[in-house]
């Protein structure tokens, strides 16, 4: 099976967008035990790259909540 080349370009921006939501995620963590948030928190830590993949493959017409 031959996997497909997949560009500099989008290896770039994905990486670029995992690193936002890694670094967005850390900084409501450090700031969640001030009890000013109040919900509950469901982190995604070490799994950016499922996001980033699915949102990846998302059209214009694709509804997600």
């Amino acid at each position: 099976m031959t996997l497909p080349k997949i560009s500099n370009d989008l290896l770039l921006a994905s990486y670029k967008k995992f690193l936002f939501i890694r670094l967005s995620e850390l900084k409501v963590e450090s700031l969640y035990h001030l009890d000013e948030m109040k919900t509950p928190i469901h982190l995604s830590l070490g799994q950016e790259q499922v996001s980033v993949g699915v949102c990846a493959h998302l059209t214009d017409e694709d509804l997600i909540f």
